[in-house]
C-alpha cells in the first residue's frame, strides 16, 4: 500500500508543509529555524537536527493549552491529522534544499 501523497511520505507531512509554508509567520520560523540548523551543525547533522527542532517547535505550537485557546490552531491540527506520522527528516530535508538552491545560504555557511 503506498502511502505517497503529493509527493510526500503521506498526506500528514505535506499538510503539515502546507500550513508551515502558507502561513507568514510559521514560514519566517522555519526560515529561522532552518538557517539556524546550517549554521550551528556540522553537514552530516543538519538533517536531523532540523528534524528534531521542526518536531520539538511543532508539538508545542499544538499543545493542549495553545490549541484550546486558539481555534485556529485547533483547526490546523484536526486538519493535519496525527503528528505522529509526520516525516520531519523529509520535511527539514526540504527546507534546507529550498534554502541552498533559493540562494538564501551557500553551502560555504554550513558547518563542517
Amino acid at each position: 500500500m503506498c502511502e505517497e501523497y503529493s509527493g510526500w511520505t503521506n498526506r500528514e507531512t505535506w499538510a503539515i508543509n502546507l500550513y508551515l509554508e502558507n502561513d507568514q509567520g510559521f514560514y519566517d520560523e522555519v526560515q529561522q529555524l532552518t538557517h539556524r540548523s546550517i549554521q550551528d551543525n556540522p553537514l552530516d547533522e543538519v538533517t536531523y537536527r532540523l528534524a528534531d527542532t521542526l518536531e520539538e517547535w511543532v508539538n508545542a505550537l499544538f499543545e493542549f493549552d495553545n490549541i484550546s485557546a486558539n481555534e485556529q490552531l485547533f483547526n490546523m491540527l484536526y486538519s493535519i491529522g496525527s503528528l505522529y506520522r509526520v516525516n520531519w527528516r523529509e520535511l527539514a530535508q526540504g527546507y534546507i534544499n529550498t534554502m541552498v538552491s533559493d540562494g538564501a545560504i551557500g553551502l560555504q555557511d554550513i558547518a563542517l
